[in-house]
């Protein structure tokens, strides 16, 4: 594989990676809870694959978008933890 390919499939960015582990998450567990507690579950399966459709269409990734921000990613902000 070459780097520009290896590099679409498996982002090697830090929130690229946990966006990836986020969607597939969301999936398995969605799919788990759907198949085994109650069918509306499979709509939790369903929201990383409009996200996906929503990223390719218009190159916005709102779970990157969300991820990026958070506190162990280094929002850029600096203080503590309230915003002190």
């Amino acid at each position: 594989m070459t780097d520009a390919i290896s590099g679409a499939i498996f982002p090697s960015n830090r929130v690229g990676r946990q966006t990836f582990f986020v969607a597939s998450a969301m999936v398995l567990l969605g799919l788990g809870l759907g198949v085994y507690v109650n069918k509306w579950w499979l709509l939790l399966a369903l929201m990383p694959g409009i996200g996906m459709m929503v990223t390719a269409l218009s190159g916005f990734c709102p779970m990157s978008w969300m991820l990026a921000r958070m506190p162990w990613n280094g929002s850029g902000k600096s203080g503590g933890c309230c915003g002190g």
